[in-house]
């Protein structure tokens, strides 16, 4: 997970109920548990949507904000061991923050689940893994979870490299054993995106394995310019020589291939993307290019128009494209729009995965737009989770009314 954190934010502590988020409706919270769990109930795969704490302190997307509804499981992002085992690091959640989310998320029939790292946090979850600070740490993860009420962990070592896996491993299993011996029902699921074998090996410990099919291009030596998260390769156009373009499929199937049973598996959504400065759409040099990541909201507010939206019919992925008289002018921004969030999870059901997941609903948010249209992208995913799978095909019909599109 993109690991970045907003200080010196003031947060307001929010006693609220599930009840605000149905304008104008009074229904009680039995009718909101029955109706919640019933629309659950229609689908078969879970959608695990990440929740990042500096998003809910900088008050735009706040708990009361989101549609509890249109997932299954709210990951809320993210606490950061502390070397010796604890979890007092700087900037983790706090207790009243963790109740302005587990409490209407579990009103509308959610369970809400704490991650524990993020990006390059491994160094921490190193030092916590060391014998004499293990069971520490583990006794540590299971107080927090218990007290503040959530419903299991997620763990997101970022990165797990192969020196990680021995301690890694042994991690995971004592921590399972611990938790199912104080409540069987406390869930365990993980971020990953490498070591797909370590994963087939570990899968019984875990409720989701869910794989970060996102960030999957850079500015890396060999590259070109290419989509954040593809559902398909892309066909005959290639990398190099060696190795086809990365997607969604390909990295999903890594896993498939390593033993992991498809029903433990998540695929990523991202409510982020990318803009390649200097070139105009994929499959292009990356001489004088640079990159940098940009929310969902931002390439919405400040890019979007309809003769700039392409679609990938081969890759199946969304971007815009800017020209200009200056090469400098020149952008190809890549994203997911509501058409892929919707064959994403499409493509889920219809392949026999376990789920999907979101990275991360604040940056999907557009608090500038009217009601019903702030969260376009969870309301895509929300729509199609909940429909009944079309076992005929893994994708939805293209798209191509541009204009259409970049209007919503």
């Amino acid at each position: 997970m993109r690991n970045v954190r907003l200080t010196k934010i003031t947060f307001i502590v929010l006693s609220i109920s599930i009840l605000a988020l149905a304008a104008g409706s009074t229904p009680s919270i039995a009718a909101v548990n029955s109706i919640a769990a019933k629309s659950q109930a229609s689908s078969s795969i879970w959608v695990s949507a990440y929740y990042a704490i500096w998003v809910q302190r900088a008050g735009v997307l706040t708990p009361q904000k989101i549609d509890y509804t249109a997932f299954s499981h709210l990951i809320q992002f993210h606490d950061v061991p502390s070397d010796d085992g604890t979890l007092e690091t700087p900037g983790n959640i706090t207790p009243d923050e963790a109740a302005a989310v587990v409490t209407p998320a579990h009103a509308a029939g959610r369970k809400v689940i704490l991650c524990i790292g993020g990006g390059d946090t491994s160094p921490h979850f190193r030092a916590a893994f060391a014998d004499a600070v293990r069971p520490t740490f583990i006794a540590n993860l299971i107080q927090r979870v218990v007290s503040r009420h959530y419903d299991g962990l997620d763990i997101d070592m970022e990165p797990l490299e192969d020196q990680d896996v021995p301690a890694y491993t042994t991690f995971i299993r004592e921590l399972r054993v611990k938790m199912l011996a104080v409540d069987p029902k406390l869930l365990l699921t993980c971020a990953t995106s490498s070591e797909p074998a370590v994963f087939a090996q570990l899968q019984g410990q875990f409720d989701q394995v869910n794989v970060m099919t996102y960030d999957q291009a850079g500015l890396w030596q060999g590259w070109k310019t290419w989509h954040n998260s593809s559902l398909y390769d892309g066909g005959d156009r290639r990398l190099n020589v060696e190795r086809p373009f990365p997607s969604v499929q390909q990295n999903i199937q890594k896993y498939i291939d390593a033993g992991i049973a498809k029903d433990k598996l998540g695929l990523g959504i991202a409510f982020y993307g990318y803009v390649w400065s200097g070139a105009e759409g994929p499959d292009e040099s990356t001489q004088g290019v640079t990159l940098a990541t940009i929310e969902y909201h931002k390439i919405m507010d400040d890019y979007n128009a309809p003769d700039r939206w392409h679609w990938d019919a081969a890759a199946h992925a969304p971007y815009l494209s800017i020209t200009g008289p200056n090469v400098a002018d020149h952008k190809f921004i890549s994203f997911d729009d509501e058409t892929v969030c919707k064959e994403k999870v499409q493509y889920a059901k219809a392949n026999g995965l376990g789920g999907v997941i979101i990275f991360e609903l604040g940056t999907g948010y557009r608090d500038s737009q009217p009601e019903g249209k702030k969260d376009a992208l969870l309301q895509a995913v929300k729509k199609a989770w909940l429909v009944t799978p079309d076992t005929k095909s893994s994708t939805i019909t293209q798209r191509s009314d541009a204009a259409k599109h970049a209007a919503g």
